[in-house]
């Protein structure tokens, strides 16, 4: 037998039996129940609407759209539905019901009775009181509900567009520069 056929086949033979427990690892995570959409939690109406009343709160309408037409609260149930752990989901429904409680025990107005001014204000005052230590865990919630707010409007087709300006391509129809370049006389 040559050098070359004798190594090749005892290369075989050594990893037989690691490809064995490959196999028999892959098998167990095939067996394993995956879980199910029902499983994971969803966002009731009323989260939904303070979630986008709260959105608009953080990015209000000024001379551009605010985080309401830029669908940000739309980002944010995307987020909390396809990418948050379970754990993570039951943190952001519970911060969301300590907004709620916060909001109405502070304006004396249930939800749906809170204009976005009243929103405005209420959420500034609510940053005002979370810098205190004994709000730690809603602390978080708070820095990642804008984290998302932010995030969420400015990938936004209208944040790209509208607050941003971006151009994509710019120059190309232009010899001296980006499409909103100033003209400039010779």
């Amino acid at each position: 037998m040559k050098r070359r056929d004798f190594l090749s086949r005892l290369t075989l033979a050594l990893s037989l039996p690691s490809s064995l427990y490959i196999c028999s690892a892959s098998a167990q995570i095939l067996r394993r129940p995956t879980p199910t959409s029902a499983a994971s939690l969803t966002l009731l109406n009323n989260h939904i609407v303070l979630l986008e009343k709260a959105c608009e709160a953080i990015i209000p309408q000024t001379e551009t759209p605010g985080a309401r037409a830029a669908d940000a609260h739309g980002f944010i149930e995307l987020l909390f539905r396809d990418w948050m752990l379970e754990e993570e989901q039951l943190d952001f429904v519970k911060g969301l019901d300590t907004l709620q409680a916060n909001l109405q025990s502070t304006s004396g107005k249930t939800l749906a009775n809170l204009e976005d001014s009243d929103m405005s204000s209420l959420m500034e005052l609510e940053a005002r009181v979370l810098i205190q230590p004994e709000h730690s865990i809603y602390q978080s919630f708070f820095k990642q509900l804008r984290a998302f707010t932010i995030i969420g409007y400015y990938t936004s087709e209208m944040g790209q567009k509208e607050e941003l300006q971006v151009q994509y391509g710019a120059g190309q129809n232009t010899d001296i520069g980006p499409a909103m370049a100033q003209t400039y006389s010779a």
